[in-house]
């Protein structure tokens, strides 16, 4: 009898987990957890996100999300505003030195991914981040309705 194909959360799982390793390794040197450089990245899109939903789609406490953007704070690489009519909503937003490290990291994790998804080509890596992002937006939707 044929073995099974492997379970695809299985395989989502040991991608994310390469992945994640291969950050961390490529932002140590600009003195970044992996956490924070997807905070920066998405203070770029700008908008307004309270510190919960930040929790919430990084998969963290509330309390370690304010920890990071207190430090991220400190390190002068972004600015929060508090939004919102209950005022529980915050906007951050880069300053020009967290755009400018931003950019500098950009550069080596576009490096970072080249090596690591060279066994894809091009159509194949546009195929998955559009599944990806196919099934992140169908999950936040479920999460959203219910």
């Amino acid at each position: 009898m044929a073995k099974p194909p492997p379970r695809t959360s299985y395989l989502i799982r040991r991608a994310q987990i390469l992945v994640m390793r291969n950050l961390t390794d490529c932002l140590r040197d600009y003195n970044l957890t992996s956490t924070q450089y997807l905070l920066l990245n998405l203070s770029r899109r700008g908008g307004e996100l309270s510190s919960a939903t930040l929790a919430r789609r990084f998969t963290i406490s509330p309390q370690a999300m304010n920890e990071t953007i207190a430090t991220l704070e400190d390190k002068k690489l972004i600015v929060r505003t508090v939004a919102g009519e209950k005022r529980r909503t915050l906007h951050i937003s880069l300053t020009p030195e967290g755009a400018q490290l931003l950019k500098a990291c950009d550069r080596e994790v576009d490096r970072m991914e080249k090596r690591l998804f060279s066994a894809l080509s091009a159509t194949e890596i546009n195929s998955l981040r559009n599944a990806l992002i196919k099934f992140t937006g169908s999950q936040s939707e479920m999460r959203a309705a219910g």
